[in-house]
């Protein structure tokens, strides 16, 4: 499977960051159908804001789940009851 990176900078607060998609086109005006919403784009994580400068994606092989940034290692999670966590 191919992911696709797309890279944005946060026209607010100056954050450079990364959503990850099988698809290598992100939506704009012209890919929406006439009278359909657009999606505006994604929320900056630093400010919440939605104005950004996008980039070129670059694709990358292997699956969404496989990229996290800086290569990290989980190191916690969001389940809310860790008895029934299938993870732990």
């Amino acid at each position: 499977m191919t992911t696709f990176q797309h890279g944005f900078k946060c026209l607010e607060c100056n954050l450079h960051f990364h959503v990850y998609s099988w698809n290598e086109v992100w939506p704009t005006d012209d890919d929406v159908d006439e009278g359909q919403p657009r999606d505006p784009g994604p929320f900056c994580p630093g400010c919440g804001k939605q104005t950004y400068l996008q980039f070129e994606p670059i694709k990358l092989d292997g699956e969404i789940f496989e990229y996290v940034p800086g290569g990290a290692k989980m190191i916690g999670h969001t389940f809310q009851n860790p008895v029934t966590n299938p993870l732990l």
